[in-house]
């Protein structure tokens, strides 16, 4: 085989947990209370992680993740598979003014109040930035247990955005003429997109609450 130094031998190998990741963040929050029943809060993460592998071994020794060049495990030395630079979470909680013990209402029926007092509306904002992702080959060129990453163009790695009216139909990240810009590497070469050198779309999600407190043990 191209890939066995010995071809005579079949599969031998070697497992050590010589894996090494970076982490480093800076966080700021903030959070308010005030008497006419508004909370809010907002935090922001700014990190970065690199690593050689994202990926834990299972059990003893029983599954193994396998560099590009097992002989330089610093060639998968790039953003972890779970690095999202930017974080943002806010929220906002807002008890309704009406009801007993509120500003308003603070004297009405008790059917009343069960129906109009104790409402508290509230949401939730989260945005973050996309996570890394390698553009594969789907070839195993250099190494043939692991699938090596593509060749790219000059300028590839500027390439890619979320299109949803693609003329092919679905979603896409690349443009048609995009993929042009990707090859399989030659026999006994690493593609030179490497890994996690691209980023996923950003992700933005709102939630809406409205909650109803109300005694059950009162009599009317």
């Amino acid at each position: 085989s191209f890939f066995r130094p010995i071809p005579q031998f079949d599969v031998a190998g070697l497992g050590v947990s010589n894996s090494k990741s970076w982490y480093n963040a800076v966080e700021a929050q903030i959070r308010g209370n005030f008497p006419w029943g508004l909370q809010l809060g907002a935090s922001y993460t700014f990190s970065r992680s690199i690593d050689d592998t994202s990926n834990e071994t299972v059990g003893a020794g029983t599954s193994f993740d396998f560099p590009f060049d097992s002989k330089d495990v610093r060639s998968t030395r790039s953003r972890s598979d779970f690095d999202v630079n930017h974080v943002f979470r806010g929220y906002v909680i807002y008890d309704l003014p009406f009801g007993r013990g509120r500003h308003w209402g603070g004297n009405w029926h008790s059917v009343l109040n069960h129906i109009a007092g104790g409402w508290q509306v509230n949401t939730i904002l989260d945005l973050s930035s996309g996570f890394p992702f390698t553009v594969s080959s789907g070839s195993s060129t250099f190494y043939y247990f692991v699938t090596s990453p593509a060749d790219c163009a000059a300028g590839a790695r500027q390439l890619g955005k979320l299109n949803k009216k693609d003329p092919r139909g679905g979603v896409w990240f690349f443009r048609a003429e995009d993929l042009n810009q990707f090859s399989i590497p030659a026999p006994g070469t690493l593609g030179s997109c490497g890994r996690n050198t691209f980023t996923s779309p950003a992700y933005t999600q709102v939630d809406f609450g409205v909650f109803k407190s109300f005694a059950l043990t009162e009599t009317w």
